[in-house]
């Protein structure tokens, strides 16, 4: 059995965040698509929203309240109003989101695939890339929604239940410190949820740069479940921390944009507000993309073994268009260090 020799085996280890962030530098194009087609997509699907909402202003006396400060009660109100009195006046967010989503399914993959060839991030790559693994995306997605919801649903109702429970027995502030835990709680394990798959979708694209013999590329998504478990619960600590600290900066950046932007709608000028929103929701996606890459960079250091077996011959790299790096010995690459099972030279049938 002939042991892997993917590009990605031969990388060094390094540092999660700084070598996730030296990917999302050398992938920003990336980055910067991703805003581009997040923005047009929530301008033209708003545009028909933020016309009907003008029009029901503009004939209302409760809008003088939104001349001077924010009232979310005015907003309220009005929204309420104009998705029940105004016909097909619903706001078409659910188009919007599903536009996201394709676009979701396209530049993610295609960054990924930037991340792991290298490649550059050019827009064609991006979205050959995405095409290809596209149907693969969609199978992980929809295996986090099913994961999700059975890890998450119950704690979610239990969450609730002990909530209500502390609201009528315990009032002031020890009652919103114990509600606040169970969020915090709940958080940490969407959080885990989200990292394992995660590393699914980064080993997904690592499997892809491999073919069969018969020319096709290994689209099977359940190859690559184990492996990312195994990654995840070994290097849990820096992977974890590295995961909440980039949610936390986005966050925080999103938060304090959000803030700014609500304290100057009633200021004569709104173009101010508008890119101080614009500036923090383009550092989430940044965070995000950052995310990735220190995933990236966890999945190199522990890469796939070929899954080769007597009736099937080993894989070999798949083109990506750039330079291989160079060879190095095989005793290099059957490293002690390697995470058991992850760099086999001869794995079994079902080691994946």
């Amino acid at each position: 059995m002939a042991t892997s020799t993917a590009p990605f085996a031969t990388i060094r280890q390094r540092n999660l965040l700084s070598g996730g962030l030296a990917l999302t530098l050398a992938a920003v194009p990336a980055v910067l698509w991703t805003y581009l087609f997040s923005l047009v997509a929530g301008l033209l699907f708003s545009a028909r929203f933020f016309g009907q909402w003008d029009a029901l202003l503009s004939h209302s006396l409760a809008a003088q309240s939104l001349t001077s400060a924010f009232d979310i009660g005015t907003l309220g109100s009005g929204y309420l109003r104009l998705s029940e009195h105004v016909p097909g006046g619903n706001p078409p967010f659910f188009g919007g989101a599903l536009v996201f989503a394709v676009v979701y399914f396209l530049l993610v993959p295609g960054t990924l695939f930037c991340y792991a060839a290298p490649a550059p991030a050019r827009l064609s790559t991006l979205f050959a890339q995405g095409v290809a693994h596209f149907w693969r995306f969609v199978r992980i997605t929809l295996l986090t929604l099913i994961v999700g919801g059975v890890l998450l649903g119950p704690m979610s109702a239990l969450n609730g239940y002990v909530a209500a429970r502390i609201d009528d027995h315990i009032v002031g502030r020890p009652a919103f410190v114990l509600d606040c835990i169970g969020y915090v709680i709940l958080f940490l394990a969407a959080s885990l949820v989200r990292l394992y798959f995660d590393l699914v979708e980064v080993y997904t694209v690592q499997l892809g740069l491999h073919v069969l013999p018969g020319g096709r590329s290994d689209r099977r998504v359940r190859l690559t479940l184990r492996p990312a478990w195994r990654t995840m619960t070994r290097f849990l600590g820096s992977a974890w921390l590295s995961f909440l600290l980039l949610s936390i900066l986005g966050a925080l950046a999103m938060a304090i944009a959000t803030r700014f932007t609500v304290d100057s709608l009633a200021q004569p000028r709104v173009w101010p507000a508008f890119v101080v929103f614009q500036m923090g929701m383009l550092v989430m996606i940044f965070t995000r993309f950052w995310q990735r890459g220190a995933e990236t960079v966890l999945a190199r250091n522990q890469p796939l073994a070929s899954p080769a077996s007597p009736a099937r011959s080993a894989y070999v790299p798949r083109s990506t268009g750039v330079a291989a790096p160079p060879a190095v010995p095989e005793a290099v690459e059957v490293a002690p260090s390697a995470a058991p099972g992850m760099a086999d030279p001869a794995p079994r049938e079902d080691s994946l």
